[in-house]
């Protein structure tokens, strides 16, 4: 067992063979040459300076036992560890880079835990400067546990150059895993199919909840017959709260014009699911498109997000205003009640919004909500949204929905997972193709006769038409994209279809990318029940495990980063309102 004084074990520390193009990492003989750096045995030779077992003032930084210590924070290896938060920084030239890389990592934070005190502007201008100077590849590394790290930790460097004027730190990705349901069931069904459709749903859940995936997605839609059967997700998710214990249980999403559901019901149920589970309630809203949605429930296209912006404003008060002191908005009138029961977070669960644009995003981003992105995107692409989207968080433009934050980015892909590429697609593509297809059926291109129309008839008719090629989404030995492309550049969706091999590094790049959560759609078509079953537990299995053992630390570090710019941003919201200590509600019957 380490002792306090022990320093790191550096041959815990793993790098490539060979450099990435750009990096400075090498390993000759058993020394650690890291961008000019060199750990031998334990001594640390950086710039001229040596330590070896003692103490030395390297550049105003402590360099103790092979640690760098700068204002409270702890520099080892290239490694840089603010008040818990790890971040992995790799080429770093010298321990006084070191030093100014602490530096601009160092965020203020309440309370004690090692907190480093607020930079003075000073420092910070050089700290920046020095990590501007400092752009590097991405590489893996592994940092032993010890008195410094309590626990094994991989994390990844990345984005090593802070954004001047958006006052963000370096990001340091990982990323979680959640299931999505519509609950489709394509024609024909008999009856008992929808009861066995929800049953076997929630089976998958609670295998989920088993399994270590972090989230469940249910969506609310009405009369989009096939797709989606999906209409009363409170009573689905309630029902799960009930068999699972760790689960996040997402709404994803609730309808809020008020043509679908008054806004004092939504938060109601929000808030009692929020008791039910312990608190593990995320509240996704958005509007829906779909013209048989949209007509059915009378609600007006062109004022569908002027309504979203108008609801969304007062569900939060209603959540924490006690009593809510009333609205009176465009699209919402209601006076003082007290909304109850209240949630069991606070101040309100996490909040979220459906997005299939950019232009959607940013605006997620100006609300300081969670980017919900119902889009197949590639993770290049991903990253200019992921990119403008903490870029807003961390302006001017961020002005709250809510009362706290919800910094995320989800994306979705289709998932079948199988030791065998062959099989994996066999038992996936035609489901993830389906739910592309009718998808566009109800939002797009479609022409729908209620109880009549044969969805899945028309998808197999007309797939290729569509970008559903089943020959060009079946190419094997390929690696694998959100789209295939085809001999004549035709794109195809394939997503997260293959072996556990050629899945990971698919969710590398997505973590690279900056995306916070991929969540996976398996319940799709004809997918069957055992087959998405056995999926989820090869992936579990083989592909989860890296990714939640860096999650820890991204978490933290994403905290502190964040901090600053989340503390402004909710000193931009309006506060809650207290009611006019006269106002009263006159009896149903005066005697």
């Amino acid at each position: 067992m380490k002792s306090e004084k022990d320093p790191i074990d550096v041959s815990t520390v793993q790098v490539p063979e060979r450099p990435t193009s750009g990096a400075s990492v090498v390993v000759v003989g058993g020394a650690v040459v890291v961008g000019g750096a060199v750990v031998v045995g334990g001594a640390v030779v950086a710039g001229g300076a040596v330590v070896v077992g003692g103490a030395v003032v390297v550049g105003g930084a402590v360099v103790v036992g092979g640690a760098v210590v700068v204002g409270g924070a702890v520099v080892v290896g290239g490694a840089v560890v603010v008040g818990g938060a790890v971040v992995v920084l790799v080429g770093v030239g010298s321990v006084e880079l070191c030093a100014a890389a602490a530096t601009a990592a160092a965020l203020p934070r309440s309370g004690g835990g090692g907190a480093v005190s607020r930079n003075t502007k000073n420092q910070t201008a050089k700290a920046r400067a020095a990590m501007a100077a400092t752009t590097t590849p991405t590489t893996l590394r592994r940092i032993a546990a010890s008195p410094l790290l309590p626990f094994p930790t991989i994390v990844r460097a990345s984005h090593c150059s802070v954004r001047l004027g958006r006052g963000l730190a370096p990001r340091v990705p990982s990323m979680k895993f959640g299931i999505f349901y519509e609950h489709q069931i394509p024609r024909p069904w008999e009856d008992g199919d929808e009861h066995r459709l929800l049953k076997d749903a929630l089976d998958q859940v609670e295998l989920a909840d088993r399994l270590g995936f972090d989230h469940v997605w249910e969506v609310e839609h009405h009369f989009l017959e096939e797709y989606s059967h999906s209409s009363a997700p409170e009573v689905f998710l309630a029902a799960a709260s009930q068999r699972t214990t760790n689960i996040r249980l997402g709404h994803g999403i609730v309808l809020l014009p008020g043509g679908y559901n008054h806004t004092a019901r939504v938060v109601e149920r929000i808030n009692t699911l929020d008791l039910l589970s312990d608190g593990r309630v995320e509240f996704g809203t958005g509007e829906s498109s779909s013209n048989a949605e949209l007509d059915g429930f009378g609600v007006d296209r062109a004022t569908k997000r002027a309504q979203w912006l108008d609801h969304i404003d007062a569900a939060t008060r209603m959540m924490v205003e006690e009593p809510f002191a009333g609205w009176d908005g465009e699209h919402l009138q209601m006076p003082a009640r007290n909304v109850v029961p209240k949630p069991f977070q606070k101040p309100h669960p996490p909040l979220w919004v459906a997005c299939s644009q950019r232009e959607t995003i940013h605006l997620a981003a100006t609300k300081g909500v969670g980017a919900l992105t119902f889009a197949f995107v590639e993770p290049d692409e991903a990253k200019f949204w992921v990119d403008d989207y903490y870029e807003t968080i961390a302006s001017d433009e961020c002005v709250p929905a809510g009362f706290a934050v919800n910094a995320n980015m989800a994306s979705v892909l289709p998932l079948m997972c199988h030791e065998d590429e062959a099989t994996a697609i066999d038992r996936g593509i035609d489901g993830a193709h389906f739910f592309g297809y009718s998808l566009g059926h109800f939002y797009v291109y479609g022409q729908h006769q209620p109880g009549v129309t044969d969805v899945w008839a028309e998808f197999e008719k007309n797939r290729s038409a569509f970008g559903f090629d089943r020959a060009t989404a079946a190419q094997k030995d390929v690696e694998l994209r959100a789209q295939l492309k085809g001999d004549e550049g035709v794109l195809s969706l394939r997503g997260a279809i293959g072996t556990p091999d050629q899945i990971r590094p698919l969710m590398r790049q997505y973590e690279e990318a900056g995306i916070d959560q991929v969540i996976f759609i398996s319940q799709a078509g004809r997918n069957r029940h055992e087959d998405i079953c056995e999926s989820m537990e090869l992936f579990a299995r083989e592909v989860m495990p890296e990714f939640k053992e860096r999650d820890p630390a991204h978490v933290a570090a994403k905290q502190e980063r964040l901090a600053p710019a989340v503390e402004a941003a909710l000193a931009r919201r309006e506060g809650p309102r207290t009611v006019d200590p006269e106002y009263q509600i006159d009896p149903a019957m005066l005697v």
